[in-house]
Formats: C-alpha cells, sequence, structure tokens
C-alpha cells in the first residue's frame, strides 16, 4: 500500500520537476514537442514491435505451445506504449527501456518471478503464526 501511494504521489512530482527542468533549458515550445514526438515514435515502435510479437505468438500456437512468455511479453510491450503515450520524460524513459528486447524480457522475467504473498480476507497478509 505504501508503495502504490509513494508511485501515485511520487511519480507525477518526478514528471512535474523533469518537465520543468527540461522546460527550463530548451522552453515551453520544444518542451512540448518533444514530450509529443516521443508519444508519436514511441507508439510506432510499439506497433512495429507487437506486430513481431504477434507473429511470435502465432507461431507458439502452431507448434502447440502455451506462449506465457509471448503473453508477459506483450504485456510489458503494453505498459511500454501507455508510458510513452503518457506526458513526462520519466515515464518515457522507462517505457523506452521496455522497448529494448532483452530489457523487456529481464522485466517480464522478473515480473513473474517475484515472490508472491498470499492475501486472505480484505488486504491483510495471512501469517502462519497467527
Amino acid at each position: 500500500m505504501a508503495r502504490a501511494l509513494l508511485l501515485i504521489i511520487g511519480l507525477p512530482l518526478v514528471e512535474v520537476a523533469g518537465f520543468a527542468v527540461v522546460g527550463g533549458r530548451i522552453g515551453a515550445a520544444a518542451t512540448v514537442a518533444l514530450t509529443a514526438a516521443t508519444a508519436a515514435i514511441g507508439l510506432y515502435v510499439v506497433r512495429w514491435q507487437g506486430l513481431g510479437l504477434a507473429r511470435r505468438f502465432a507461431a507458439a500456437f502452431a507448434r502447440d505451445e502455451a506462449p506465457v512468455a509471448e503473453a508477459v511479453e506483450g504485456l510489458a510491450l503494453a505498459v511500454a506504449g501507455v508510458l510513452l503515450l503518457l506526458p513526462g520524460f520519466a515515464g518515457d524513459l522507462v517505457g523506452a527501456a521496455l522497448l529494448v528486447p532483452p530489457v523487456r524480457r529481464a522485466a517480464a522475467a522478473w515480473a513473474v518471478g517475484r515472490p508472491k504473498r498470499q492475501h486472505h480476507g480484505l488486504g491483510r497478509a495471512h501469517h502462519p503464526s497467527a
């Protein structure tokens, strides 16, 4: 909960600071143009890579394999697209990093391999000793 709150409050503050720094150096109009350009270029690359991922997804089905890795990688690619579409330079950096296939695969592997905590009831973690 604390991490989610930190993300909800912290990320917009980082983005506003980024706009202030970049805008102070290159001007407001150039900052807006750069923001629009990163969104357009990023979405084009997401679409291009998504088509390749769709082909890999179909090939896995044709081999009678479950395309689990492709599905998780597709989710990471979708996250990259959202981050690139939203205005902000910090999100653009993370989104651009997720466009690099080895980085995206590592992020997907990390997300899938994270240990899960069991939750029971209203969001409280279940502790066997309790």
